[in-house]
């Protein structure tokens, strides 16, 4: 059947496949097969519109955004999919236990002072997972890709929901965790937070040959 409407404008009626489609200034009004008895649908740059009628009352089924129509069950299966997929990116350590992941060299006798007191601090908390970049063992795709070159350049730790720190942040995250966060809080006023990330990047260059260890 041909459906013809009339509203302010002249609205002409297209039919074809089994579906009637009349064009207006406003929008599009099409009825097609499967939408129940009376049932038209207004398509607008951004929303579709269903409103079933009857010989008595019309109902209004809520405004759908033009990008999931059509959709159907797929649609609903993509965006949970995609919900998830979001979710597992912002927690990649799903069900750790620690709070930021410690990248350390086991070989710098320096930097293992430094470990160790941070192992004695958190113990019983274990709000710290310590991560050694010299064993056989390192895996970058368990780290956030970090390589064991990059590791090695400066210092990194990872946090529970994947967020990769360098430098000194990454001691005022691991001293705050262990209760000595007053020992870098320093480090948040300027100019004295520029000052130390600048000694450390110095530190960090020629940690190997201070250290008596051959360069990368």
């Amino acid at each position: 059947t041909h459906t013809q409407t009339k509203t302010g404008r002249a609205r002409e009626m297209l039919s074809s496949g089994g579906m009637a489609v009349v064009r207006s200034s406003r929008g599009v009004l099409f009825a097609a097969r499967g939408l129940g008895s009376g049932a038209n649908r207004r398509v607008s740059s951004r929303t579709i519109t269903t409103t079933t009628t009857t010989s008595s009352s019309s109902r209004a089924v809520p405004s759908l955004p033009l990008a999931n129509a059509g959709r159907g069950t797929s649609g609903r299966c993509f965006s949970q999919q995609s919900a998830a997929s979001t979710s597992a990116a912002a927690s990649p350590y799903e069900g750790a236990t620690w709070e930021i992941r410690m990248l350390y060299d086991g070989d710098c006798p320096l930097c293992m002072r430094e470990v160790n007191m941070l192992r004695r601090k958190d113990e019983g908390k274990n709000k710290i997972d310590f991560v050694d970049i010299a064993a056989d063992t390192y895996r970058p795709e368990d780290n956030q890709g970090i390589s064991f070159e990059e590791a090695m350049g400066k210092i990194h730790a990872i946090t529970n929901r994947g967020e990769v720190v360098t430098n000194v942040e990454v001691f005022r995250r691991l001293y705050e965790l262990v209760g000595l966060g007053w020992v870098f809080a320093i480090t948040k006023v300027e100019p004295f937070g520029t000052i130390i990330d600048r000694v450390y990047d110095v530190w960090a260059k020629y940690r190997l040959p201070v250290t008596g260890r051959e360069d990368l």
